[in-house]
């Protein structure tokens, strides 16, 4: 994708979401929770939030959809409103 050209390239990406942190709380003996690290707040935002951000920002970013486990459905779905995003 060339982004000096006029041509405009729209795209979608798909976030895997839907992991149990169990190898970063194995890693990390001074965590002091038990939330999947998407779910941790970094800068008063979700890491998850994070990583969404920078495609919300991208006008050519038609569609981001989150891969998540059925128990997260909600939670996830609660953070976005924008219409690109499916969970």
């Amino acid at each position: 994708m060339n982004k000096n050209s006029s041509e405009s390239y729209s795209y979608s990406v798909v976030i895997p979401a839907g992991g149990s942190g169990q190898r970063m709380q194995k890693n990390t003996p001074n965590l002091t929770t038990s939330k999947p690290k998407q779910y941790l707040k970094v800068l008063h935002k979700t890491i998850l939030e994070h990583s969404v951000s920078g495609f919300l920002a991208d006008s050519d970013c038609q569609h981001i959809f989150i891969a998540v486990a059925d128990s997260e459905l909600e939670t996830v779905k609660s953070l976005f409103q924008d219409s690109r995003v499916r969970v």
